[in-house]
C-alpha cells in the first residue's frame, strides 16, 4: 500500500511538473528591453493566472546566429523575438513555425499593423513573424545650427540634390557637418537604415520581383550607390569617421553635442535627444528623410521556434505581449500594432511623424539569402566611400556575387 501511495504522488508529481512546464513559458527578447522586464512578467502573470513568463535577454551581437544554434540544438525558447533584417533567413532553413493558424484563432488580422513591417515576416504565402515594434526613421535637425548659418530648415519634400546642397551650407569642415551616415559593417542593420532610403528613392531595389537577380547594378542602383558615397566623398557633409559610424553610438552623440546638423532619428533616440537640446535651449525639429520618406520599414516581431516545446503557451504570450493596451505601457520602444499609436506614452504628438512614415516605409526583399546579400552590400559600399571601387565597379560587383548566391 505504502509503495502504491508513492508511486501514485511520483505520478502526480510528473503531471504537476508537465503542468507547470507548459505553462512557464521562455522568451528571448533584445538586452535594450531589462529595464522593462519585471512589468512585463508581473502583468502577464496577473492577466494570465497560472502562467509565467522566463524572460532572457540578448544582446543584439550573434542574436541571430545564437537564436539558430539553439533551434537546431532542440533548445529553443517558446518565443522568439527577431528583427525584420534577421527573420528571412530562419524562414529559408525551416527554422520557424507558421502562424496563420494561430492569427485566426486569436483573431489577429494583418491589418493591425503597418503593411511594411508585417511582410517582413511572410514567404510563400505564409506569415512567420508577428511585428511587436515598429522601427522607422526620420530626420532631426538642429534648428539652432540652421538660424546661426541663415539657412532655411528642410521642407517636407526636399529632393535628395536639394538635400546635399543644404548639407554643404551646414557644414564646417572638422568642426560641424551637414549630415550623418552609419557604414560600419560592424552594424549591417545601421547601413541598410542609412542606404536603403537612398535605393528606394532613386528608384531602386536590392532584387527582382521573384528575387532571382541583383539589380543593384541598374542604373538606379548605381545612381543610389554614387550619392551615398558623394556624400563623404564628394560632398562632404559627413563626418570623416563615417566608415566606422554606427547611428546611436557615434551619430547621435555629435547631433547632442551641436556638431551634427541633420541626423537619421528612430524613436527611442528620440526622448533623450530633445532633453539635452532642452537642457542647451536648442531648437530642434523633425521632418521626413528626403526623396518622400521612405525610410526602411524596420521593427522588431514574435516567432515561435519550429522546435518549440511549448506552443501553446507561446501563442498566449505572443497574443497578450501585441495587444495595443499591453503594448502601450511599455515606454521602451515603438509599438507595432497600429492601434497603440492613440494610448499611452505613444499618443504624444513627437511620435506622430514616425507613424505617418511607418505607413509609406519599404522592407527589404524577404529572401532567405538576406543575412549573406546584406553583409556583401555593406562590404562593397564601405569600398565605394572609401574610392577603392567606382558606384558602378561596386554594382556590377554585387550582380555578380548576389546572382551566384541565388542560383
Amino acid at each position: 500500500m505504502k509503495r502504491l501511495a508513492i508511486m501514485l504522488l511520483m505520478a502526480l508529481g510528473s503531471v504537476l511538473g508537465a503542468y507547470a512546464a507548459s505553462n512557464a513559458i521562455t522568451v528571448w527578447l533584445g538586452s535594450w528591453w531589462q529595464a522593462a522586464v519585471p512589468d512585463i512578467q508581473a502583468r502577464f502573470a496577473r492577466d494570465n493566472p497560472g502562467y509565467s513568463v522566463k524572460i532572457q535577454l540578448q544582446p543584439v551581437n550573434n542574436y541571430l546566429e545564437n537564436a539558430t544554434t539553439a533551434i537546431l540544438g532542440g533548445t529553443p525558447p517558446d518565443a522568439l523575438d527577431l528583427d525584420t533584417l534577421m527573420i528571412p533567413t530562419p524562414i529559408g532553413k525551416n527554422l520557424l513555425s507558421p502562424l496563420d493558424d494561430f492569427m485566426k484563432r486569436y483573431n489577429i488580422k494583418k491589418s493591425d499593423f503597418p503593411e511594411a513591417v508585417f511582410n517582413s515576416g511572410v514567404a510563400g504565402g505564409q506569415t512567420y513573424a508577428i511585428p511587436d515594434r515598429s522601427a522607422v526613421t526620420v530626420m532631426f535637425y538642429n534648428k539652432t545650427l540652421f538660424d546661426k548659418a541663415g539657412v532655411p530648415y528642410p521642407a517636407a519634400d526636399v529632393s535628395w540634390d536639394d538635400f546635399a546642397t543644404l548639407a554643404k551650407k551646414l557644414t564646417i569642415p572638422g568642426k560641424q557637418y551637414g549630415w550623418g551616415i552609419a557604414a560600419t559593417n560592424a552594424d549591417p542593420a545601421n547601413v541598410m537604415t542609412s542606404f536603403c532610403p537612398i535605393l528606394f528613392s532613386f528608384g531602386g531595389t536590392f532584387l527582382n520581383a521573384d528575387m532571382t537577380r541583383s539589380q543593384l547594378g541598374s542604373p538606379a542602383g548605381i545612381k543610389a550607390i554614387r550619392y551615398y558615397s558623394d556624400l563623404y566623398r564628394t560632398y562632404k557633409v559627413v563626418p570623416e569617421g563615417t566608415v566606422n559610424y554606427t547611428i546611436t553610438r557615434d551619430l547621435i552623440p555629435m547631433l547632442q553635442g551641436g556638431t551634427l546638423a541633420m541626423c537619421p532619428m528612430n524613436d527611442s533616440n528620440l526622448p533623450p535627444t530633445i532633453a539635452v537640446f532642452d537642457k542647451n535651449g536648442w531648437k530642434w525639429g523633425t521632418a521626413p528623410l528626403p526623396g518622400g520618406g521612405l525610410s526602411r520599414a524596420g521593427g522588431w516581431s514574435m516567432t515561435i521556434p519550429a522546435t518549440s516545446q511549448n506552443v501553446a503557451a507561446a501563442e498566449k504570450f505572443i497574443a497578450w505581449f501585441i495587444r495595443p493596451d499591453v503594448e502601450a505601457q511599455q515606454n521602451i520602444v515603438m509599438p507595432g500594432t497600429l492601434s497603440a499609436q492613440g494610448q499611452g506614452l505613444w499618443k504624444n504628438p513627437i511620435y506622430d511623424i514616425f507613424w505617418q512614415v511607418a505607413k509609406i516605409a519599404r522592407s527589404v526583399p524577404p529572401t532567405p539569402h538576406w543575412t549573406e546579400i546584406q553583409n556583401l552590400v555593406v562590404i562593397d559600399l564601405q569600398k565605394a566611400l572609401q574610392g577603392t571601387m567606382t558606384p558602378e565597379a561596386v554594382g556590377a560587383d554585387l550582380d555578380t556575387q548576389i546572382n551566384a548566391l541565388l542560383q
